[in-house]
Parts: structure tokens; sequence; C-alpha cells
């Protein structure tokens, strides 16, 4: 379920005029086959225990949030996606650009298995293959695994 606007109010208004709706249809819908994501992309980091609240066992937030700290007040057990920038990055930016913010991203979320890296948002017409391509390349390389010289040796 899409909820940007929802992002746009303060956490006691997103509760109140938000949440308690989203959460009637969670409780409704979401079951053991079928996960319920719920998507604010207006999210600045002020609604993540609202969006919480809901019960949504997914969470899919825009890239205005600030990500490890989503994932800090998000319990292990709910999906967190997001949130590379769909407009600035990934349709007007350079492949190099995509790679690096990628490898970033990832990097600074590998502590937590619950991330799923997504775009923000709606990805708009027109985004070069180039950047798709090394969206695809920087997931690879940060799932191989290490080398030998870069493993920790532990007794």
């Amino acid at each position: 379920m899409a909820e940007p606007a929802a992002g746009l109010l303060s956490a006691e208004q997103c509760d109140e005029f938000s949440s308690a709706y989203v959460r009637g249809v969670v409780e409704a819908v979401q079951d053991s086959s079928f996960l319920f994501v719920l998507h604010n992309c207006g999210h600045r980091g002020h609604v993540t225990s609202s969006m919480v609240s809901t019960g949504a066992r997914g969470l899919h937030f825009g890239n205005q949030a600030e990500m490890v700290e989503v994932l800090r007040n998000v319990p292990p057990d709910r999906l967190v996606m997001g949130n590379l920038d769909p407009a600035g990055l990934l349709r007007m930016s350079t492949a190099a650009a995509v790679k690096g913010a990628v490898a970033r991203l990832l990097g600074a979320t590998a502590g937590y298995p619950n991330f799923i890296l997504s775009s923000g948002c709606d990805t708009p017409p027109g985004v070069p293959e180039a950047n798709i391509a090394a969206l695809l390349e920087a997931v690879e390389e940060a799932n191989q695994p290490p080398s030998v010289s870069e493993r920790r040796h532990v007794l």
C-alpha cells in the first residue's frame, strides 16, 4: 500500500490519520500466505514507529529516509526496503555514481539481514540501461564472499 503523504504529517497525525486505518487493512489481509508492504516515500525519519505500529511485515522507504536509522528502529522480523533515489540517482546520474551509491548503501546496511535494496519510489521512464546494469553489478559484487586475504582469522 502506498501511503506517501503520511510522511508529510507529524508522527501523531500519522498515527491518527493514516496508521490507524492502515492497521485495519493489514489485520484484514496479511496472513501466512500474504505479506503486506507499506510504502512511505515521504518519510523523513519521524514516522518509523507509526509505520511499525501498523503490523505490516514489509516497510518500504523513500530516498529521504536514513536507512541505518530506520533499521535501528524497526524490529528485525520486519522487512525493510529502499531507498535509492529513483530520479536523481537512477535516472539522472551516471553508472559510476549508481554503482558507488549502491555499494555505500549495502555497506552501511550489511549488519541488517532484514534489509532489501530497492528504488525509493517509482522508477521513472528513461532510466539508462547502464545505470540498471551498474546497480546489478554492485549488488553482485556485494554478494561475493570475501577473498582469502579479506577474511578475518579467528582462533
